[in-house]
Formats: C-alpha cells, structure tokens, sequence
C-alpha cells in the first residue's frame, strides 16, 4: 500500500515557490499567465489573491488561515489608505495578533512623513508629484533657501533615483521640454538636479547629503532618517 504524502510547507511558501508571482509579473493578465502556469486553476486563481501581500510571504512562514487574514486587513485598509504606502508598510510589518493595528499605525506614519515633507518642498520649490510624492525641480523666486532645506531636496531626489525604473517613472511626471527626460544614466541625472536646482552646493557635499543631515545636529535630522528608512518616491 502507497503511503500519502502530506505536504506540511507553510501555506505562504507554497505561494512563494510556485510560478503565479514571476508568470503575473510577466503577463499581468490571469488567464494568460495561467497558460504557463503547471498549476491547477483552482490553486492558481488561488494563490493570484496574495500578490498584493507577497513580500509577507517572503519573511514569514505563515499557515493558510494567517495568510487569508492578512490578505483582509489589506484589502480592509486599502479602501482608506493608497497601495503606494500599503506596499511599503507590508515591507516592514510583519504578520502578528496585532497586525491591522501595526499596518496602519505604520502606513499613518508615512502619510504625517510624506505631508511634512511635501509641506517644506512646496513653500520652498515648484515641484512635480509623483503618486502624491513631491520632488523639487526650480526654486521659488525670493525665497532664501537654508543649506539645510536644499541637502533635503537633494536627499529625496537622491533616494528617489536608486534606479532606472525609478527614474523613469519620474521623468515621465515633468514637463515635456525638461532637460531631465533626456538622461537615462543615473549618475548623470542626479548631476544635473544638483547643478539646475541646487547650484550653490558644492557637488561633493550634494553626494553626501543625507549623511551631512543625519549627523548633525539639524532640525531634518528625523526626516533625513526616515528618508532612508522609508524611501521616497520609489516604494512600489
């Protein structure tokens, strides 16, 4: 007589090493990633519910039941909170007895971070938003701006370039006739921010930014910091 074998992974890593996440990411549409997919339909319609929550399942090995719950408090907050702060909360939080409240004290506190900082660029800069995300692109003629503020600038464009993709995503947010769009490199683009928008910062000390910020003892020194902890713009 065969013996049934009883597969006791976790259910999340179950998910996680099926082929629904990279074939959704390939095709976007379920029913031609499911095409490719050696999944059953039922388990790959399944597990196409717990995209939004797969970096959970990246560090946690969580039961069905703890995977389905956490999957509704998502979906509960995303009706209040956007997918944008959500996504980069879930990076953070993990799956406990408390996570509702942890998901959204977390995600709370990137909307008070993103409204403080986006207050300080639009009383000093025009900007462009970028998914409710404000970057600094020309200075707002008589305003005095502190060393301070422009490391800050400086920082969050920064942050916000650590890739191509990110870059793009940006560029396509300025107008069309902006120097920006035309560069692609990454160490050329952040170049040119600093010489067009922060141009009486020595380009060496406009590198160091955020580090400048963080250790000194300047009233941005919080925001520098969770600049770095929670990026910018480029959470998706």
């Amino acid at each position: 007589m065969t013996a049934i074998v009883v597969n006791t992974e976790a259910y999340s890593k179950l998910v996680i090493k099926s082929d629904v996440f990279p074939l959704l990411e390939r095709f976007k549409e379920k029913k031609l990633a499911f095409e490719y997919s050696s999944l059953k339909r039922s388990t790959f319609y399944d597990y196409c519910h717990f995209l939004p929550i797969k970096s959970l399942f990246q560090r946690q090995k969580l039961s069905k039941k703890e995977c389905v719950d956490a999957l509704k408090v998502y979906e509960q907050l995303k009706l209040t909170v956007s997918d944008q702060i959500l996504t980069s909360a879930l990076e953070e939080i993990s799956y406990s007895d408390t996570f509702y409240n942890d998901l959204y004290e977390y995600s709370d506190s990137i909307v008070f971070f993103k409204q403080k900082l986006n207050e300080i660029f639009i009383k000093n800069f025009h900007t462009i938003d970028v998914d409710g995300f404000l970057l600094p692109i020309s200075r707002l003629e008589g305003v005095d701006l502190s060393v301070e503020v422009q490391f800050l600038g400086i920082s969050a464009w920064s942050i916000s370039t650590c890739s191509d993709k990110y870059i793009k995503r940006i560029q396509i947010t300025l107008p069309v006739a902006h120097p920006l769009r035309m560069i692609s490199r990454r160490d050329i683009f952040i170049k040119k921010v600093i010489s067009d928008i922060f141009k009486n910062i020595p380009l060496e000390h406009a590198l160091q930014a955020t580090e400048i910020l963080i250790t000194t003892k300047t009233y941005y020194k919080n925001l520098a910091l969770e600049l770095l902890m929670k990026g910018w713009v480029n959470n998706d």
